[in-house]
């Protein structure tokens, strides 16, 4: 009879073979600190609960993703089962042809998915393994193993999503992963009909840096949605505004969700730096894309047009709901920008970015226009001036509730994120006309055979009388082991100005305190119209 052992990071699995016939198969916690003597006792114990003795097993084999486990279960094997067992690695035969730089640092794991897949298949093909992290691995018709990717793991994904941002329901994914396989790599048609999107719809909620959770609800919905309008606001023109490059500062990043990059502020202040219109929204729901629609002209080649809609309390805070961002040069596509005639009006439409977005009662939907989102994305080149003359915003309204019942959630479990540690800041050099936003943020953590430390420093800069701006980060990585102390620096530095782009990288290597490698990249980088 046939042990064969497969311990991973966080379960080990194994069972008996006669010949090709699976016998029994059993499952158990993989606990790092595990010795022979424990492996042996287990292993005993859950044989024989089906009637199996350490005497039945002639031959055994072990792949293992934990590399001090591996010498223990050896040992397990030569003391309890008399015999030596195989352990896949380098130097053991499996008749697959490895395609990579360095065979060597193919993990067991894969490298047995990608046997076992060749062998069910028998042509190309692709093994996938969700276990701590996603491990796709890539066979070719001739049985050769072509290289694949590391991805994380469901579990670490949804602790991510619902531990380092704005708290999310833990759901499975495991099942919507296989439904997804099955439909679309397998070609099933036979799988029940569900709604097409399940979706969080969020409802008015006070903005904070760290915010834990939002108020809201899990919804299920066809789309494009029947239930689903438009409603047409129209915008009055406005006088022309003068552009500040440094707008943008209280919805610091697009996606965050994990400090220092958190959730938007109070959009108060920025918005008294852009033009406004406001509309009563009670109890106005919105989901998909808005749509903008500007006559606008401009004093220079290059401007842009940044768009956010905003929840505004009635003590007048204001949480961001969603936003959009146009290139004006881009106006007719990506494909060739073209510069803009000073002065000249032009028809343009801005697409914001998809929301799902519940209004309380009482509240106010106001659309905030301005000519940058920094330091979401760069600002202009050059000073400017914008007018915009006219246009309307398109909603979308939902105008009925979903005949389907809410989906099946687990609610998340799991801290607010801790912000000890963390810096992140908005500084204004009053004299300077300078406005900057810096982070800083590092880690330390226990590895397999050591420690390692992690450090993040960064600073954006924009002149206000100029359009210059500046960003520079620096990162670095340490490795401790007790026999040596390796670490990387990298440091990054972007100077825009009118023109260009230049970018200088620097990248150090180190082996204790001693320099062992470095190389440096300096690159100018025409603007073109960005």
């Amino acid at each position: 009879m046939l042990l064969v052992v497969d311990v991973g990071n966080t379960q080990t699995h194994f069972g008996t073979f006669r010949d090709d016939l699976l016998l029994e198969h059993w499952r158990f916690a993989t606990v790092r600190t595990s010795t022979a003597d424990e492996l042996g006792a287990a292993l005993r114990n859950l044989l024989e609960l089906r009637g199996v003795g350490l005497a039945d097993l002639s031959a055994s084999i072990v792949s293992s993703t934990v590399p001090q486990l591996e010498p223990e279960w050896l040992a397990m094997a030569q003391h309890y089962l008399g015999h030596r067992m195989l352990a896949v690695g380098p130097g053991l035969r499996t008749s697959m042809a490895i395609r990579i730089d360095n065979p060597r640092e193919l993990g067991a794991d894969r490298l047995v998915n990608a046997v076992a897949a060749f062998e069910q298949v028998g042509g190309p093909c692709v093994s996938v393994d969700f276990g701590t992290a996603v491990n796709y691995d890539v066979v070719s018709s001739d049985g050769e193993y072509l290289g694949g990717v590391i991805a994380p793991g469901v579990e670490i994904s949804l602790d991510a999503l619902t531990s380092r941002g704005a708290k999310l329901p833990r759901i499975d994914l495991l099942p919507e992963m296989v439904r997804w396989w099955d439909r679309w790599l397998r070609g099933r048609t036979d799988l029940p009909e569900e709604p097409v999107v399940t979706y969080f719809m969020r409802r008015s909620t006070r903005p904070e840096p760290d915010l834990d959770s939002w108020a809201g609800e899990w919804r299920q919905e066809d789309w494009p949605s029947p239930r689903v309008g438009t409603r047409s606001l129209g915008l009055i023109g406005r006088r022309p505004y003068v552009v500040r490059p440094d707008v943008g500062t209280a919805a610091w990043i697009s996606c965050a969700g994990h400090l220092p990059y958190g959730q938007p502020l109070d959009q108060r202040f920025d918005d008294a730096a852009s033009l406004t219109w406001e509309w009563d929204a009670d109890d106005v729901e919105l989901l998909g894309h808005a749509l903008l629609r500007l006559t606008v002209t401009a004093s220079e080649p290059v401007g842009f047009v940044s768009a956010k809609l905003t929840d505004v309390f009635p003590d007048g805070t204001s949480a961001l709901v969603t936003r959009g961002l146009l290139n004006l040069t881009h106006r007719n596509g990506h494909e060739s920008p073209q510069p803009l005639q000073p002065g000249q009006p032009y028809d343009v439409e801005v697409e914001l970015e998809a929301t799902a977005f519940a209004f309380a009662r009482g509240h106010r939907l106001r659309l905030s226009l301005a000519g940058a989102d920094w330091p979401n994305t760069v600002a202009p080149p050059r000073p400017l001036v914008l007018e915009v003359r006219g246009g309307e915003l398109l909603l979308p309204v939902v105008e009925e509730p979903s005949p389907y019942p809410p989906p099946r959630l687990v609610a998340a479990e799991g801290e607010p994120e801790a912000a000890e540690g963390v810096s992140w800041r908005v500084e204004r050099d009053v004299l300077a006309r300078e406005t900057a936003c810096l982070v800083d943020h590092g880690s330390g953590y226990e590895t397999v055979h050591g420690t390692a430390a992690e450090h993040y420093r960064g600073r954006v800069s924009v002149d206000s009388r100029t359009f210059e701006q500046r960003a520079e980060s620096d990162v670095s990585f340490t490795l401790t082991w007790p026999e040596a102390t390796v670490s990387t620096r990298s440091t990054l530095e972007v100077r825009a100005g009118a023109e260009h782009f230049d970018v200088a990288v620097v990248l150090q290597v180190r082996e204790g305190d001693d320099l062992v490698a470095e190389r440096r990249w300096h690159r100018r980088i025409a603007r073109d119209l960005a």
